[in-house]
């Protein structure tokens, strides 16, 4: 058994920091296997709030892009063809969304 403390870890490394270290340790159990029928598995609170918040943030900019260019498109048959004025209302949801 393996307990690994890591105490205020979250305030010192940053979710970055996590995230690396939970690479590491699975590479460390990659690298050092258990014992035979025995399984080893990193987890716990960090674990699960770094998969958690990487599922949250990853693959959003797809369909942000997708809406953007929908409303878009949609303003562009409203106003005629007229570019200018389809895409000024698009352009302040461009800068808020990022």
């Amino acid at each position: 058994m393996m307990n690994v403390n890591l105490g205020n870890t979250q305030a010192n490394l940053g979710s970055e920091g996590i995230s690396l270290l939970i690479r590491e340790l699975n590479r460390d159990l990659a690298f050092m296997p258990p014992p035979p029928r025995v399984s080893a598995t990193v987890t716990g609170q960090l674990v699960v709030f770094t998969t958690i918040i990487g599922a949250l943030t990853t693959g959003r900019m797809e369909p942000i892009r997708l809406g953007l260019a929908l409303i878009f498109f949609r303003l562009f048959l409203i106003y005629r063809g007229d570019l200018i004025r389809a895409l000024l209302p698009a352009l302040p949801m461009l800068v808020v969304i990022g």
